[in-house]
């Protein structure tokens, strides 16, 4: 993994088949994920007793989800927040919502990046 995440992603779509970001030891890169299938987005925790978060996708939505790691100038990370939200174009404007979970559990949602 790199960096020691708090979250790995899983995917979940229509028909309910599952696509984890890790699987058969091995990672599964996010562009590979079938968006035009995609019913449900999910960031598991790793650390026991923190919660996990979900966002359903309708087929009119694009999936937002990345990891922003901040890194100190020795290269050590200071902070790692992660994305979760969706985008489209409704009546011509690029519409987003996204919600930033931070390593203390808590979540702010805004709708501008």
């Amino acid at each position: 993994m790199g960096i020691q995440s708090q979250y790995y992603w899983v995917a979940v779509y229509e028909d309910d088949s599952v696509f984890r970001q890790f699987e058969d030891n091995k990672e599964n890169l996010f562009k590979d994920i079938d968006q035009s299938r995609l019913k449900t987005f999910k960031w598991v925790s790793t650390i026991e007793g923190k919660p996990s978060h979900s966002l359903n996708i309708k087929p009119w939505q694009r999936l937002i989800a990345f990891r922003r790691v901040r890194m100190s100038p020795t290269g050590k990370v200071k902070r790692t927040l992660y994305a979760l939200g969706w985008q489209s174009t409704i009546n011509g404007e690029n519409v987003k919502t996204i919600s930033w979970i931070y390593p203390n559990g808590s979540i702010i949602i805004d709708d501008d990046m």
